[in-house]
């Protein structure tokens, strides 16, 4: 494994732009770093995405936005062409469209790890991946207080630590900016449902492979909020059309 590069975040700025108060010239501010190892640049369908390792997994850093052909249920808002493209489960998981609405036969033959329309040799990753992602770095700033990832669903969301995820861009929560300080650079698309875009600016959605076990027009998807600074999940009806984020098959 290369090298890992230290990144410094420097809180003492962020005090003086949320106005926090003034510092002591003679003070010394408070550095907390944070390892990211470098990654190779992903090509996929003629587009390059940038990749970040963050503990043990290897993530894209952008949202797919691949267009297949013949595949039902793909989006792409030409007004924000940034936010990349919109999946509905079925298209996320290279599935028939009526996966949308049903888990029987073919819908219901999920794979571990499942490629979906991610490049070879990465998958589109479960909700215990996202949330294992979340815990890693509530760990790093908790050394006292540890997380475990769940054995199923996870319970709780996981609180103060979306900002680290977040693209810049975002509104503040309270006192605390957006620093993505993990470089995974999260970003507020929103999402795409009976012919319109909605709460972009504001929300951010990813979805995950893992089917609702009881209702089988539902799956799990990650969510960010711009009005809180929780890691969460919940589940949503699959036709509804998220952003995509393509986790790394694991040696």
């Amino acid at each position: 494994m290369s090298m890992m590069n230290k990144k410094a975040f420097w809180i003492l700025a962020v005090a003086v732009i949320m106005g926090c108060g003034s510092v002591d010239n003679g003070s010394n501010p408070t550095v907390i770093e944070v390892d990211i190892s470098p990654q190779s640049n992903v090509t996929y369908q003629g587009q390059t995405y940038r990749t970040v390792q963050i503990g043990t997994q290897v993530w894209m850093a952008e949202n797919l936005n691949y267009v297949p052909e013949n595949i039902q249920g793909v989006y792409i808002d030409s007004l924000h062409p940034e936010y990349g493209a919109y999946y509905t489960w079925a298209a996320a998981m290279n599935l028939p469209s009526s996966c949308d609405t049903s888990d029987s036969g073919e819908c219901g033959k999920i794979n571990s790890p499942h490629q979906g329309i991610c490049p070879e040799g990465w998958h589109i990753p479960t909700i215990l991946e996202f949330e294992e992602l979340g815990v890693y770095i509530y760990n790093q700033a908790n050394p006292n207080n540890q997380k475990q990832v769940s054995t199923s669903i996870p319970g709780a969301s996981i609180y103060d630590i979306a900002h680290k995820l977040k693209t810049i861009d975002w509104l503040p929560v309270g006192k605390k900016v957006a620093t993505d300080e993990y470089e995974f650079s999260a970003l507020p698309a929103g999402y795409y449902e009976n012919g319109k875009f909605k709460y972009q600016d504001s929300n951010g959605y990813f979805w995950s492979a893992t089917p609702h076990s009881k209702y089988p027009k539902n799956a799990y998807r990650q969510r960010l909020y711009s009005d809180y600074d929780y890691w969460g999940w919940d589940d949503n009806h699959r036709s509804y059309a998220y952003s995509l984020r393509c986790l790394k098959d694991s040696n």
